[in-house]
């Protein structure tokens, strides 16, 4: 009997040297990678856990960590269990007692750095396309379009001479026709891509053929659209919107031209076509 309790005390003597040598290797074969718990692993709910299961040791879970790109922590039991997690807000203990070390993976290249180094210089490229169209701006001294000074400038270039025409018609004189030779040159010199024209045709009180307000609406549409034509033969490719506005008391029979953007062009274009008037309109 003493002899059986003395083997019986040799084997427990042996059985716990190999358990802590066992736990001694596991201990030592870890130590190069960054424990953040021992005796603990990874509390995360059941629906977050990317893999709990067996594994053939640390290196097996930490190649199913580098397998799963949503994995960043992974926890390893004494007895090869292997659990990953993508997050480690709170750690516990496993019911069961059983010892785990917790390990953060080392994201590989190819994976989820490279996303993150792609759109940090995809920002920086833009933040330096931004500074140099703003400088390119600056340098080349661009300005913005103001069309007040535009119509300014078509006003001065006209001399306060009204754009003539044959008396009760809509076709140009010949002074009629170096006015708007003029009134091309200034259009000309500014962007087609930021300035609109829209004239605007007078008349004077209704006699003779453009006996009505309505006829007379129809004469300073005709007259507006022949300065049109005749800026569109000298070259000009700005969006032009000839506008018929008929006996208006104090303007007289003339035809402004004024500068405006592509939006006010785009309103009175679309007043006009309410009104009904057409360039194929039919004039008596």
């Amino acid at each position: 009997m003493p002899r059986s309790g003395k083997q019986g005390s040799e084997k427990d003597e042996i059985a716990d040297e190999n358990e802590h040598g066992k736990e001694g290797d596991h201990k030592e074969s870890v130590s190069a990678k960054e424990t953040l718990g021992a005796t603990l692993l990874c509390d995360a709910p059941e629906d977050e856990l990317l893999y709990s299961g067996q594994s053939e040791g640390i290196k097996d879970c930490e190649d199913k960590c580098t397998l799963a790109s949503a994995c960043i922590f992974y926890s390893i039991s004494q007895k090869n269990k292997c659990v990953l997690t993508s997050t480690c807000r709170k750690t516990k203990s496993d019911p069961k007692g059983v010892t785990y070390c917790i390990f953060t993976q080392n994201i590989p290249e190819g994976s989820n750095m490279v996303l993150w180094v792609f759109f940090v210089v995809l920002f920086v490229l833009c933040i330096i396309a931004f500074l140099f169209l703003l400088f390119r701006g600056q340098r080349s001294g661009y300005k913005p379009v103001n069309h007040a000074d535009i119509t300014k400038q078509i006003e001065e270039e006209m001399g306060g001479r009204p754009v003539a025409f044959k008396d009760h018609d809509y076709h140009l004189k010949q002074e009629g026709q170096l006015v708007v030779e003029k009134l091309a040159r200034v259009l000309q010199r500014h962007p087609t891509s930021e300035v609109c024209v829209k004239i605007l045709g007078y008349t004077g009180k209704p006699a003779g053929k453009w006996n009505t307000n309505e006829l007379c609406k129809k004469l300073g549409y005709k007259r507006a659209l022949r300065i049109t034509e005749a800026l569109e033969r000298q070259g000009c490719k700005h969006k032009i919107v000839p506008i018929g506005c008929g006996n208006v008391v104090g303007k007289g029979a003339t035809c402004e031209i004024h500068a405006c953007t592509e939006a006010e062009a785009a309103r009175v274009q679309r007043e006009a076509e309410n009104r009904g008037q057409d360039p194929d309109m039919t004039i008596p």
